[in-house]
């Protein structure tokens, strides 16, 4: 037994109900047992969900990416300019380590990705006196949240181990997906399960078909004596007809069929019932749910290419649309939760983009000149941007001189802290001067 079935013998996995009428109740999540049926028949559950490999690989995408980024804690200056809070407590809890046991792409790919399967990502904030020192993610599913007898939010947190226990606001670090505005965001999950349902089933069925060596279902109908077999004869001819050429291993095997017996196929091909069609379509309608484009995953949509300028839109429009929602909510959330009221002025958190948005080194190393060439960030800045040391003198803004007023024209300086001089006038500085 492994310590992870020791510490949670349900598995992280357990099914999920928002209920969105009765006022009081604003959230409810169950550990385990059932979950809501499709209308394919599938029960469809985070474990279930999981094995199909376009759900797998939005989650998987979302919660990497967002682990991935880093998070860094600013100090913001009156006119709105930021510089790394280094020395603060919080920045090593938010940038390297929330906890004992996760690091910080651990941690937030796990935000990130109970955002995306339940709509909520649950963080119990431990303290050392005034001082926090932790954050631990809790399991989603074990989490109800209802109205207090004053309106405040109460979130219980049932361990089958540890048992019941309630925490108020103040200890929770929560962060929610889309909803409308109640205490907990909406589980794309629960909301999408007929999508994920129908491509469950359509994979089952495929499996099916190859499990049956793509050979077309029927029935075996006895010809000889009055038509009936008994229960010993129909055993036999099971044995004899059906097990020896059942499974992919005996494809294209070649079969005996007795004088007495007569094939009656009974059902379409994988072509007639567009199966292939319908997974394609399946991969997309997940995708929709997560706001993910499919070529993100690996999957081309019919007349769309893997390659090209095409794709670098594409990306950007993941990043804009897709993206950002989950950055800028788990951002809100750290200024509400941990920065608190009395800092979010001077203290933000913010996720550092600008890892997704680089392109070639063509095209990085054009705009850093472009960058340097328009005053907007130093040699240093851009420097420190590709992890080189800072060289002397590369700590000065500097600008293209093509373009001057009018008036300055005609006009050239002799040095820095000199004033402008009639061009054409003597400006070689004196080697006896010792001010040079």
């Amino acid at each position: 037994m492994t310590i992870l079935s020791l510490l949670n013998p349900l598995g992280w996995f357990g099914s999920y109900r928002a209920k969105l009428s009765g006022g009081q109740v604003a959230g409810q999540q169950s550990s385990g047992g059932g979950a809501d049926d499709s209308y394919s028949g599938k029960a469809v559950t985070a474990e279930t969900a999981l094995t199909h490999s376009t759900y797998w690989a939005c989650v998987k995408l979302l919660g990497q990416t967002i682990g991935t980024l880093p998070l860094n804690l600013y100090l913001q200056a009156t006119d709105g300019s930021l510089t790394p809070a280094v020395d603060h407590p919080l920045y090593d809890l938010l940038h390297y380590q929330p906890n004992a046991n996760l690091t910080a792409v651990e941690f937030w790919e796990g935000v990130g990705s109970c955002i995306a399967v339940w709509g909520n990502a649950y963080v119990l904030k431990q303290y050392i006196g005034p001082r926090l020192v932790a954050l631990d993610l809790l399991r989603p599913f074990w989490m109800s949240v209802f109205r207090g007898q004053y309106g405040q939010p109460v979130y219980r947190y049932t361990d089958p181990l540890l048992g019941q226990r309630d925490y108020t606001a103040a200890e929770m670090f929560h962060v929610k997906g889309f909803g409308f505005g109640d205490f907990v965001g909406l589980s794309a999950l629960q909301f999408n399960r007929q999508s994920i349902g129908t491509a469950l089933a359509v994979d089952e069925a495929a499996g099916s078909v190859f499990r049956n060596s793509m050979r077309m279902s029927g029935w075996f109908r006895f010809k000889g004596g009055n038509g009936v077999l008994t229960k010993e004869q129909t055993h036999a001819a099971k044995q004899r007809l059906i097990d020896p050429y059942s499974g992919s291993g005996n494809a294209g095997v070649p079969g005996i069929l007795p004088g007495d017996f007569e094939w009656i196929p009974t059902s379409m091909n994988p072509v007639d019932a567009q199966m292939l069609d319908n997974r394609r379509l399946n991969v997309e309608e997940i995708c929709r749910g997560f706001g993910v484009p499919p070529m993100m995953i690996g999957h081309a949509a019919a007349g769309q290419t893997m390659w090209g300028t095409g794709v670098e839109q594409i990306m950007l429009g993941f990043l804009t649309t897709g993206l950002r929602p989950y950055l800028h909510r788990i951002e809100a959330a750290i200024a509400r939760d941990i920065i608190g009221r009395a800092d979010r002025r001077v203290l933000v958190a913010k996720f550092d983009v600008d890892e997704l948005l680089r392109g070639d080194s063509k095209g990085m190393a054009e705009t850093a000149s472009q960058l340097a060439n328009a005053g907007v960030k130093t040699r240093n800045e851009i420097r420190r941007s590709y992890s080189l040391p800072p060289k002397p003198g590369g700590d000065t803004l500097t600008v293209q001189s093509a373009l001057l007023p009018i008036e300055m024209l005609g006009l050239v300086a002799k040095l820095p802290k000199d004033k402008p001089v009639e061009a054409g006038a003597d400006t070689m500085p004196n080697p006896e001067d010792k001010g040079l």
